[in-house]
């Protein structure tokens, strides 16, 4: 029995249709069924929802503007009781699994995020823990990382570094700003390390630090983000291999989260077109005029859409792995 809602003003030949087909009209439906004479794209398409939509027109180019405006399925004229439940089970499996694959991935996205987060807070507290002032600028120089080792050196609060202060205010000259950033874009590895410059704190005076510092940059080389690291000089505190682990962290976190969004995207376009090729072949499969070597060809080409599907899944379990224990 297959529960459906009805649409239109049938007559009375599909609602014998539907009773021979074991469909009744009830609340939660598995399907929803319109009857139209002339096809309306607005009404199509806000009724092409979270079930399968089926819509019974009069003539071919019906069909195709009823295909277009949403509909999953287009029966043309009056089926046969057996080619339309057949039609019907079809598409609900077909949107079941979609679901379950919907709702699989989501679960994973939300997982995946949630160690996003954590590793984010990690770095974020490793970053905050670093004795060395650590500052990190958005492409136009304003500040969005400012820890407490640079808030003891500078004078300057986390909170007010970062809704007012911009790059050029902690160096001694302004000028030195865009000529640090010219020197990490000229660095052969984008890292500029040991270079002298000399910050201003907030009393006025002047500190002489040795710079690191690295430009962020996403998957299409845009620049995201410059961190720098300021090693005070008056201490000669030897913290350069720490320093260039937590700033390799962030690239790679930054690079992961990047590569992590584009494959679920990926991964989710792909499943929709291949379940839509899967439905197909199945539908295709029900003709009973089909020689055996099309059937043949039909399995094969179904063999390789699971193969597909396989790659997809192992695709979204890669993705869903925790981070290695060395990126940590």
């Amino acid at each position: 029995m297959i529960r459906a809602a009805l649409y239109g003003s049938p007559p009375s030949a599909i609602r014998r249709l539907l009773k021979k087909s074991n469909v009744i009209i009830g609340p939660d439906p598995a399907v929803v069924l319109l009857w139209t004479d002339s096809p309306d794209p607005d009404e199509i398409a806000s009724l092409a929802g979270n079930q399968p939509l089926f819509v019974f027109v009069e003539s071919g180019e019906h069909a195709l503007l009823a295909a277009n405006a949403g509909a999953r399925d287009v029966f043309v004229g009056l089926p046969s009781s057996k080619e339309f439940q057949a039609r019907l089970i079809c598409q609900i499996r077909a949107e079941n699994l979609r679901r379950k694959q919907i709702k699989s991935l989501n679960k994973k996205i939300r997982n995946n995020r949630a160690k996003l987060v954590s590793t984010r807070d990690l770095l974020n507290r490793v970053i905050d823990a670093n004795p060395d002032p650590v500052v990190c600028t958005n492409p136009r120089g304003k500040m969005i990382v400012f820890n407490h080792a640079a808030e003891i050196a500078l004078g300057y609060n986390s909170e007010y570094a970062q809704m007012h202060m911009h790059v050029t205010e902690v160096y001694a000259d302004p000028a030195d700003a865009r000529r640090v950033l010219a020197e990490i874009r000229s660095a052969p590895n984008g890292m500029l390390v040991n270079f002298p410059v000399n910050l201003r704190i907030r009393s006025g005076d002047l500190i002489p630090v040795r710079l690191f510092a690295t430009e962020v940059l996403d998957a299409s080389g845009i620049p995201m983000a410059t961190i720098g690291v300021f090693r005070d000089q008056r201490d000669e505190l030897s913290l350069r291999q720490q320093l260039e682990k937590t700033t390799e962290q962030l690239i790679l976190t930054e690079r992961r989260a990047e590569a992590f969004g584009l494959s679920n995207a990926a991964a989710h376009e792909l499943n929709q077109p291949l379940t839509a090729l899967m439905g197909s072949i199945e539908l295709l499969d029900i003709r009973t005029d089909l020689p055996d070597d099309v059937r043949q060809r039909h399995g094969k080409m179904y063999q390789q859409l699971e193969r597909m599907s396989a790659i997809i899944r192992d695709l979204s379990s890669t993705i869903a792995s925790p981070l290695p224990r060395h990126w940590l």
